[in-house]
């Protein structure tokens, strides 16, 4: 298990204690960008929850809307090479989402944070939309707070929206390696492709896992859904989810699944996911 808390801009104290609490009793948790430093006026307030929960010291907003991720101290599936990350907009538009500068506390730093070597403008010249990285800043572009028996993982740049603006792979992926590490017990693995979202219920003693199929639709501006009609089907999908099954049925329709028990867990592979299906897991203990 494992909180996500994704630029939550307010945060109240006891909403930061709550969190505290629960990374020190042995939760995961994983934080992004601005989390707790404004309160329900819009007013500045202390960055209790980036300090005592994530580790780590805002210093000042960057003046870049581009920044790059690289000197990967961790395992993941990315180039060997800085990675982008960016504001939206073309050159010349307002800095929207600029990266913060922190430095660590407690944390450990995993990642450095580097600016390009200007901001892109109109009357600058730039390629390929982005200008070039400067070297390290100096700052953490992800940092890991051990506190208590849990841990804390924070990205000091909005990397959540980031990957929805642009479906950038490494964002994701360095999300996962650190998900993985910081909470390494998951409740269910689903072997797809990134368009496939995947939801897990648990009712009745049994366990219920929504898959989507998000294939040939984007998002445009406002994060709108345009779907294409003409939806590409998704084949052999391995699938694992913790519990012990006594069946395994796709529904609607209930056709019956072949499975494998081990460790505590089920697996199966599902043949084929259209737009959506549900997986049913009677478990042994109801």
């Amino acid at each position: 298990h494992a909180v996500l808390v994704p630029d939550q801009l307010v945060l109240t104290d006891d909403e930061s204690a709550l969190l505290r609490d629960y990374v020190s009793a042995g939760g995961a948790l994983i934080a992004a960008y601005r989390c707790g430093m404004r309160d329900a006026d819009g007013a500045e307030v202390s960055p209790t929850f980036l300090r005592e929960v994530c580790g780590v010291e805002p210093v000042r907003f960057a003046d870049y809307s581009v920044g790059y991720i690289s000197g990967l101290r961790f395992d993941v599936d990315a180039p060997d090479a800085p990675l982008v990350f960016r504001s939206p907009g073309g050159a010349g538009a307002p800095v929207a989402i600029p990266a913060l500068e922190c430095r660590p506390i407690s944390a450990e730093v995993l990642a450095d944070l580097e600016h390009p070597i200007y901001e892109r403008t109109r009357e600058h010249f730039y390629a390929a939309n982005n200008p070039p990285p400067a070297g390290p800043s100096g700052f953490g572009a992800a940092f890991l707070n051990r506190l208590g028996d849990g841990a804390a993982v924070y990205f000091p740049f909005d990397l959540f929206r980031f990957f929805q603006l642009d479906s950038y792979p490494p964002l994701r992926n360095i999300a996962i390696a650190l998900l993985d590490r910081i909470a390494p017990v998951q409740e269910a693995f689903v072997d797809a492709p990134a368009q496939v979202e995947v939801v897990l219920r648990e009712r009745a003693g049994a366990r219920l896992l929504h898959l989507i199929n998000y294939a040939n639709s984007r998002f445009g501006r406002g994060f709108s859904p345009v779907v294409v009609e003409d939806l590409i089907p998704v084949h052999g999908i391995p699938v694992q989810v913790r519990g012990e099954a006594r069946t395994v049925l796709q529904r609607p329709g209930g056709r019956p699944l072949a499975f494998s028990v081990a460790d505590g867990c089920t697996s199966f592979l599902l043949p084929r996911l259209d737009a959506h299906t549900i997986i049913e897991l009677q478990l042994d203990h109801a």
